[in-house]
C-alpha cells in the first residue's frame, strides 16, 4: 500500500493521473442510499464511485457470447432509394437503409452480427456520450431526418452479396458489422423505447470479401478513431495458429483469442475429459505467454510489464514480430510461459508469509519485509532465469526445453535454487538502491527500461556474476 500511495502521489502532482475509480459489484441493486457516497465525495470530489450490478454484469456476459456466435446464414436489407455499387477488386455496395430496419437485423440476429467486430458496445453514460447521441439524434422529430449526414453510418462485410435487378434489397450472407455497433445498439435502443422515428435513415457500405487478412484491415483502418484488440485481429495468423496446434501436443490450449477456450470446450465434463481435472492451468493465453516470451527470451520485462498493448502491434515500435516470427519455438514460449507461473506461485507463497508479519519476531519481521520487492517483480525474475539457466548449461533447443518443463511439474530442486539465489541476489541490490535513492520504491522501479540494466550490473560487477550479460 505504501508503494501505491507514492505511485498514486506522483502520478496526481505529474498530472498524469485523470481519474480515480471505486467499483462496488454486486449481483443484486445498488443501494437505494447515496448518503455515505455523497458524503465521501463531499470530502474527495474527483473520485468516482461506481456501482456494478446484475444488469451491468449481464451485458459484460452477452459481450462474451457474442465471441462464440456464427454470423447469420442470410440477412434481408430493404434498402431505400437506388444502390451504389463498387467491383474494382472486392464487390461493394452503398446504400441506403431504414434505422427501423437496422433494428429488426438486430433483434433477428442479436450480437452473431458483431462477432468481426472489434468494439462491441459502449455503455450510455450521460448526454455527451456518443451512442447517447445517437440514439437522441434517431429520436427527434426534427434531427431525426438529418440522421444520415450526421451518422458515419455501418460498414458491413460479407462472404458473399446479391442484389437483385430490382435493387429492392441486397442479400448478404454471413454478414458482420465490423464498424458501427454503436450506431445499431443505439438505433436498436430507441426503438425499443418506441422513440425511434421513421425519417432515421442509415448510410450502409457492404464489401464482399472472405479474404481474413484484408477483412481485419478494413476493421483496423475504420475502426482506427477508438482503441481496438490487436490480440483478436492477429488470432488466425498462420503462426498463431501453428503454435496452437504444437503447444496441444504437450497437452495445454493456447488461446489465441478472448473467450476460445470456452467457445470449444463449453462445460466443465468436456473441459476434463479433454484436459484432465486440472485443466485450469493447462490454459496458456498468448498474451501471457507472449509477455513472458518477451521478458525471458527477449529480455525485456520493463516492456512485458508496462508496455503490454504493444505485444500485438505489427507497426514501428511494436513487440509482434520480434516474438511472432520464424525463429520461434513454441517449446521455447511454453517453458517462458510455466517459468511465470512458478514464479508467480512463490510470488503468492511470499505474500501469504507477509501477511503474517505481526506474529513473527522483529527479527523475522523485518528480514521478510526486505524481500517486499517479489510482489512487483515476476517478469524480472523470469528475465535473470534466463542467465542462470544458460550458465548451468541449459541452451533452450526442444529437449531442453522438455526437460525444464518437466522439471518445473515434478518440483526438481534445480529450479528451486536458481530462484532462491536470484531473488536474494535482487534483495541485496533493493537495500544498496533504497540507501542510495530516497524517492526509490518499487512501482515505479519496476516499469522503467533502465531497470533490468542497473539489476544486471549490480549483480555482475557487486556479485560477481560473470555470467550476467550487461548491454
Amino acid at each position: 500500500m505504501e508503494d501505491l500511495a507514492k505511485e498514486y502521489d506522483e502520478l496526481i502532482n505529474s498530472g498524469e493521473f485523470s481519474e480515480v475509480q471505486i467499483i462496488f459489484l454486486t449481483e443484486r441493486h445498488p443501494p437505494a442510499s447515496t448518503k455515505y457516497v455523497d458524503n465521501f465525495n463531499k470530502e474527495f470530489p474527483s473520485v468516482r464511485v461506481k456501482f456494478v450490478d446484475f444488469e451491468n454484469l449481464r451485458q459484460l456476459y452477452e459481450k462474451f457470447l457474442s465471441s462464440t456466435e456464427s454470423p447469420p446464414e442470410k440477412v434481408l436489407l430493404e434498402v431505400i432509394g437506388k444502390t451504389l455499387t463498387y467491383d474494382e477488386e472486392y464487390k461493394s455496395a452503398i446504400f441506403t437503409i431504414s434505422g427501423k430496419s437496422l433494428a429488426q437485423v438486430f433483434i433477428t440476429y442479436g450480437t452473431a452480427i458483431f462477432q468481426r467486430n472489434v468494439r462491441y458496445f459502449i455503455p450510455m453514460k450521460g448526454k455527451k456520450a456518443i451512442n447517447s447521441q445517437i440514439k437522441d439524434t434517431a429520436s427527434d422529430p426534427d434531427k431525426s431526418r438529418y440522421f444520415w449526414y450526421f451518422n458515419n453510418g455501418i460498414t458491413i462485410v460479407c462472404s458473399k452479396m446479391d442484389i437483385p435487378p430490382n435493387g429492392k434489397v441486397v442479400i448478404l450472407r454471413k454478414m458482420q458489422i465490423i464498424n458501427g455497433a454503436q450506431t445499431t445498439y443505439s438505433i436498436y435502443k430507441a426503438f425499443m423505447d418506441n422513440t425511434l422515428k421513421e425519417s432515421t435513415r442509415v448510410l450502409v457500405k457492404v464489401i464482399e470479401s472472405t479474404d481474413d487478412e484484408f477483412i481485419d484491415e478494413v476493421t483496423l483502418f475504420t475502426n482506427s478513431q477508438n482503441p481496438i484488440n490487436l490480440r483478436d485481429l492477429c488470432s488466425r495468423d498462420t503462426i498463431q495458429t501453428k503454435i496452437q496446434k504444437l503447444i496441444k501436443n504437450y497437452g495445454y490450449f493456447y488461446e489465441r483469442k478472448r473467450g476460445e477456450f470456452n467457445a470449444l470446450y463449453p462445460t466443465h465434463e468436456i473441459k476434463v475429459k479433454e484436459f484432465g481435472n486440472n485443466w485450469k492451468r493447462k490454459v496458456i493465453s498468448n498474451e501471457k505467454a507472449a509477455q513472458a516470451y518477451l521478458a525471458f527470451m527477449l529480455n525485456k520485462p520493463s516492456q512485458a510489464k508496462a508496455q503490454k498493448g504493444k505485444i500485438f502491434l505489427k507497426s514501428e515500435g511494436g513487440f509482434y514480430y520480434d516474438i511472432f516470427n520464424d525463429s520461434l519455438m513454441p517449446e521455447r514460449i511454453l517453458l517462458a510461459f510455466k517459468l511465470l507461473e512458478y514464479i508467480e506461485v512463490k510470488r503468492k507463497e511470499y505474500q501469504e508469509t507477509l501477511s503474517n508479519a505481526g506474529e513473527m519476531s522483529e527479527n523475522e519481521r523485518n528480514n521478510t519485509y526486505s524481500y517486499d520487492y517479489i510482489i512487483h517483480s515476476d517478469l524480472f525474475i523470469l528475465s535473470l532465469f534466463n542467465d542462470f539457466l544458460r550458465h548451468k548449461n541449459h541452451n533452450f533447443d526442444v529437449n531442453d526445453c522438455v526437460k525444464l518443463m518437466d522439471d518445473i511439474d515434478t518440483g526438481v530442486s534445480e529450479i528451486q535454487e536458481i530462484y532462491s539465489e536470484i531473488v536474494d541476489s535482487v534483495r541485496d541490490f533493493i537495500l544498496a538502491k533504497k540507501n542510495s535513492d530516497p524517492n526509490y520504491y518499487h512501482a515505479k522501479f519496476f516499469k522503467n527500461e533502465s531497470s533490468m540494466g542497473q539489476i544486471r550490473s549490480y549483480l555482475k560487477n557487486e556479485k560477481g556474476f560473470n555470467f550476467i550479460s550487461v548491454d
